[in-house]
């Protein structure tokens, strides 16, 4: 069977916050990061099966609570703990644009707010779920969507 890599650079904004970041690759838990450090390398494999297939690449950010925004008199955030994703890669060639933009972000603004779908823009400053959907074979994919 083949396989194609993903990778990607995390880090965290404020790591002594105690973040949670889930990856999930098609559903399945791949990695956990409790608490997020300041920066992580994070690489794994997707099934490159040569039938047209669907796969999805998730991260879940839990943990995070009003406290851990400091926002000053004006109503401007001072300082803030954001997870930011980037440098995303699949078979080492950069997809930063592609992935951003096709990515979706669930989130209720860690429980102040109403569910919303919102864009991604490489950070997850809220607890909630993005979502990058692609497909296999990989090179295909590419021609297609870079």
């Amino acid at each position: 069977m083949a396989t194609a890599q993903f990778s990607c650079e995390i880090s965290n904004s404020d790591p002594t916050v105690p973040l949670v970041l889930k990856i999930y690759i098609d559903s399945t838990n791949v990695l956990t990061l409790a608490p997020v450090p300041a920066e992580y390398h994070f690489e794994s494999t997707v099934e490159d099966s040569e039938l047209t297939q669907n796969h999805t690449i998730e991260f879940e950010l839990l943990g995070k609570s009003p406290e851990h925004t400091i926002v000053d008199d004006q109503g401007n955030i001072v300082k803030d703990a954001v997870i930011s994703i980037r440098n995303k890669k699949l078979e080492t060639i950069p997809i930063d644009t592609a992935f951003d933009q096709r990515t979706q972000y669930w989130h209720d603004f860690n429980g102040s707010g109403e569910q919303i779908t919102d864009e991604f823009f490489g950070a997850m400053g809220c607890n909630g779920r993005t979502r990058f959907e692609f497909t296999t074979p990989i090179y295909i994919w590419m021609l297609e969507n870079l």
